[in-house]
């Protein structure tokens, strides 16, 4: 599925059939619409590559899941995620992880998701900027960057069995 540059506006939600997983998944997914934003009307699972290279990806209370090669948005101003304390995020498989991980920072409500799965080896995932999980963060494995931002967990932790599994990375600042 490509959504590609235009002008032209983005009306309805994005809707896969749900019956099972292999309706709702999709091999690869790029949507490049400066200034437009998207929004989801059911869970979507992208299984190869993933590229966002414009654009705002609303969340809109699904579950959303990247796995292989995924590229986020260079900067915010390209780009985000708008989340809701009922949707989800799972990044996923095996592959390099472009750029950071960027949510809407506009309200409390934006820069969260419910849930938020870790399981991508291959490449380090990196947020851009906050992020609270409010329900259920699970890392069970490939590495968690959080840099100077910062990561809220306020329902059920589980982290990676060991250090070989997966690791988080902070900064001094």
């Amino acid at each position: 599925l490509t959504i590609s540059t235009s002008t032209a506006a983005i009306t309805n939600p994005l809707f896969f059939i749900q019956t099972n997983v292999t309706t709702r998944t999709i091999n690869n997914f790029n949507f490049n619409r400066a200034g437009s934003t998207l929004n989801l009307g059911s869970d979507i699972e992208v299984i190869s590559t993933f590229v966002h290279s414009n654009g705002f990806i609303n969340l809109n209370g699904t579950s959303f899941s990247a796995s292989g090669v995924i590229t986020f948005p260079s900067t915010i101003a390209n780009g985000y995620f708008i989340g809701s304390a009922s949707s989800s995020i799972k990044i996923g498989g095996v592959g390099a992880v472009n750029n950071t991980l960027k949510m809407d920072q506009s309200t409390a409500a934006n820069s969260s998701v419910s849930n938020f799965k870790l399981e991508h080896t291959g490449g380090i995932l990196t947020l851009g900027n906050n992020l609270t999980c409010v329900s259920s963060f699970i890392h069970s494995s490939g590495t968690l960057s959080i840099g100077a931002t910062s990561l809220t967990l306020s329902g059920s932790i589980a982290f990676p069995p060991s250090l070989a599994s997966g690791s988080i990375t902070g900064s001094a600042t």
